[in-house]
């Protein structure tokens, strides 16, 4: 036993059970000293972290660990209080959240003093680790503060699921609203992305306004500008009838300059974490898959494998699949089965799922990506790999203990310093592991600054138009008065027109009109159409989508007449099956089943349920005024936009689907649930569905118990 320990080698020995085991007092002792020292304390943190991987190690000494937990701030980690002091029993239940003792909830220390500025009343802007435990300063504030309206903006319908699920805990006190158009209750949490955000109308103000992943105001790191000027217009918008804001994101390190006096806030800044990454360089050598595929044969633990897109997603599960010679798991062999019965029997997602293998993309429907986590997730599933993209990485907790950065880009961009952070970021969980490794194929990016733009204040260059004619004009600086001034006086569009249609580009706009004024009859005969329209006339209106609107193609629709073509196969026939099977056995169109079943969800989730009925509604209101003003009947675009959003199904079936009851499930419940639109309506029948009386499948039958218990 050595006599004592140099604190600069026991990174590289406290990983060792046997090492801790025949050193406990010494690497206790070490530690000790290191964190009263100012310039040590930071490291000595990361090595009391590392330390608690090994507690059963110390030999009877764990109470001496738990004091050092305590002087570290981790409150949440020290296992047995009876044996603090005194004076550290009072500092633990000081630093207990009020209200929200159900789950014997303890705060660390920073995550106690963002806490204590948000019950005084301050507004906060908190930039912290992922494993920071951010989202729990939101339940503790809720839990302790009467409120009438608590407003929840999330980036993502998978973050809507995943944070409404938790704040069920509130609903014998609260409403929990997630589409804008339910009826509001006299106490109220909404939990919206910023697209539905926009709809919201509240006759009283905002107690509390959080907005998650505030980073995403930024069009650099959100890397979406329309979204991002959804998300700062959101925030301009509510924050003006707020009380209270908190804003929460990773790897910030500053907002532009006077943006907290503007809007009466504290931005914190820390990197204090409660789990440690350690980061490993993996040799690509001759095959990339190669490389990860022996890599993954050494892991045996959750493991997330980051790829650039839905394309590369699958190719790596493919592999593993060919590879790791992985059998059918009886437990996850019934949902498999569902999958492929209602999708296609060769889609990767099915035949990787029954094998422990899941997949999360954008192109996964969004009950089967939130199944996929759960199941990862869950202590007791066989589901040890999780092969996903950048949507599993903007704020949907998961419990891997491993991150695979296997491409070094998202689509067709490099990360940057940032997102690398963000990704390698997911590695580790409180309580679960208290050291993740982040295995990367490429160098990491070279460090940046981490501060953010925000448009909306900033009001330069970077500030789309869309953004600045949305914004009142007592709110404009100099230089945006000038940018919106010639939509203003254009004379082509009315600037009411304009704004209306938020935030597809005015300059994109007037062209449109401009496009209709200078040929009036041919625009007129296929334009005036109501209700639904022909093939021709749909036609039309796409090519104007992708001549005027800037829209940019993509596998689902690579041009005006196959977005119209799938547009019309949706109308006569919306049975995702039905699709995808008809697509996957004409010979004129492709092969590979997986892209198809991709493609064709891709097309219902970007084309049909979101950027179709934005850009119908614009080019509906633009012909609206064009054909008006010379005397022309204008077409009615409305009943049409509605059907196409709602896969021409009933809305509040639709809506189910964020709510983890699959399309197809959700249909099959109709004549029980008697929709008619009303999604309030319909949760409350659906909660008092028995399932087991149902003629459905197992699979769903969990798939709608799991929905039901977390209504």
């Amino acid at each position: 036993m050595a006599d004592n320990l140099i604190f600069e080698d026991l990174r590289g020995q406290i990983g060792s059970p046997e090492f801790v085991e025949g050193n406990a007092l010494q690497i206790l002792s070490t530690l000790g000293t290191a964190i009263a020292d100012e310039e040590l304390e930071t490291e000595a943190r990361e090595l009391v972290i590392r330390l608690l991987e090994n507690r059963r190690s110390l030999n009877g000494l764990s109470p001496v660990l738990d004091a050092l937990v305590r002087q570290v701030g981790l409150f949440p980690y020290i296992q047995d209080t009876n044996k603090l002091s005194v004076g550290d029993q009072l500092a633990f239940e000081i630093h207990r959240p009020l209200e929200l003792d159900e789950d014997d909830i303890v705060f660390h220390r920073s995550q106690a003093a963002v806490y204590r500025d948000l019950m005084d009343g301050k507004s906060v802007i908190l930039s912290a680790p992922t494993s920071f435990g951010k989202s729990l300063i939101i339940d503790a504030v809720i839990a302790a503060k009467s409120m009438n309206n608590v407003v929840v903006i999330v980036p993502t319908i998978s973050l809507i699921d995943e944070t409404r699920r938790r704040l069920t805990k509130f609903s014998d006190r609260y409403k929990l609203i997630t589409h804008p158009n339910q009826e509001q209750a006299e106490r109220n949490i909404f939990v919206l992305t910023q697209e539905r955000a926009l709809d919201l109308e509240l006759d009283g103000v905002i107690d509390f306004l959080v907005i998650d992943e505030f980073y995403k105001l930024d069009p650099q790191r959100g890397r979406d500008d329309i979204r991002s000027a959804v998300l700062n217009y959101v925030v301009y918008k509510l924050s003006k009838n707020a009380r209270q804001f908190y804003m929460l994101g990773p790897n910030i390190r500053g907002v532009p300059p006077g943006f907290t006096d503007n809007f009466r806030c504290e931005f914190v800044h820390t990197t204090e974490a409660t789990v440690v990454s350690e980061a490993h360089r993996v040799d690509p050598g001759e095959n990339k898959l190669d490389a990860l595929v022996e890599l993954c044969r050494t892991l045996d633990d959750k493991t997330l494998i980051f790829c650039q897109s839905p394309g590369s997603s699958r190719k790596v599960a493919e592999r593993l699949l060919e590879d790791l010679g992985v059998e059918i798991m009886p437990e996850l062999e019934e949902a498999a089965n569902w999958i492929g019965s209602e999708y296609h029997p060769d889609w990767v997602f099915a035949k990787s799922f029954a094998r422990g293998i899941g997949i999360h993309h954008g192109q996964i429907a969004r009950a089967l990506a939130q199944h996929v986590v759960r199941e990862f997730n869950s202590a007791t599933s066989p589901m040890n790999f999780l092969v996903c993209t950048s949507t599993l990485i903007e704020g949907v907790n998961t419990a891997a203990k491993n991150v695979i950065i296997y491409d070094n880009q998202i689509a067709r961009n490099k990360l940057d310093y940032f997102t690398f952070n963000n990704i390698a970021g997911r590695s580790g969980r409180m309580f679960k592991h208290f050291v993740g490794r982040v295995y990367h194929f490429e160098d990491p990016p070279k460090p940046d600054f981490g501060d953010i733009d925000i448009p909306m204040f900033s009001q330069d260059e970077n500030s789309s138009d869309g953004l600045l004619v949305q914004l009142d004009e007592g709110d404009l600086n100099d230089f945006a008065v000038g940018r919106v001034e010639p939509y203003r006086t254009s004379g082509i569009l009315s600037y009411e027109t304009i704004r209306a249609n938020k935030f597809i580009d005015p300059e994109a706009q007037i062209s449109l009109a401009q496009e209709l004024l200078e040929n009036p009859d041919e625009y007129h005969r296929l334009m005036s159409w109501t209700q639904f329209p022909n093939y021709h006339e749909l036609l039309k209106v796409c090519e104007l989508f992708f001549s005027h609107l800037g829209v940019q193609t993509r596998a689902s629709a690579k041009s005006a007449p196959q977005l119209a073509w799938r547009l019309q196969r949706l109308s006569q026939n919306n049975s995702i099956r039905d699709l995808i099977i008809s697509e996957v056995e004409n010979p004129q169109t492709r092969e590979d089943a997986s892209e198809v079943v991709e493609i064709v969800i891709d097309f219902l989730r970007y084309w049909a349920s979101f950027h179709v009925p934005r850009l119908l509604q614009a080019v509906n209101l633009i012909q609206r005024e064009v054909f008006a003003r010379l005397g022309l009947t204008p077409g009615n675009y409305d009943t049409y936009a509605g059907q196409v959003e709602n896969l021409f199904s009933d809305p509040a079936i639709i809506a189910l689907d964020e709510y983890g009851i699959p399309i197809q499930l959700g249909r099959k419940l109709e004549d029980w649930l008697e929709p008619d639109g009303d999604l309030d309506a319909v949760l409350v029948r659906l909660a008092a569905i028995e399932p087991d009386n149902l003629d459905i499948s197992p699979f769903e039958r969990i798939m709608l118990r799991e929905s039901i218990a977390h209504l």
